[in-house]
């Protein structure tokens, strides 16, 4: 039986080839991993933490309070210039800042 975590080349095996294979196995994982681990659940990506903004709600830790995007909202910026403006926010951040002030019994957790 072949050794799972063993490398697919041999001594004889050129670095290019190897590299070759590296990348291809890079693409591979990155390809077949695309999506996950992802925040999907709206409610993951609100997080309280003391340390950040003094324990507001943020998005992802990320020092992005909920009131900040909502007060941006409000002002009738639309969600692309939103996206635009912060490179860091993501579309489902926007959708988890409405999801959380939609349902203010649910709490954010800890990051």
């Amino acid at each position: 039986m072949r050794n799972p975590r063993a490398v697919p080349w041999d001594a004889s095996t050129s670095r290019r080839a190897q590299k070759e294979l590296l990348c291809g196995a890079s693409v591979w994982w990155f390809a077949s991993n695309v999506g996950k681990n992802r925040m999907d659940n709206p409610a993951d990506r609100i997080v309280t933490d003391p340390a950040i903004c003094h324990g507001e709600p943020v998005v992802r830790g990320l020092r992005y309070p909920v009131k900040m995007i909502l007060d941006l909202l409000r002002s009738g910026m639309s969600e692309a210039e939103i996206l635009a403006d912060y490179a860091d926010l993501e579309q489902g951040d926007i959708v988890a800042v409405q999801a959380y002030v939609a349902d203010p019994g649910e709490k954010a957790q800890g990051g």
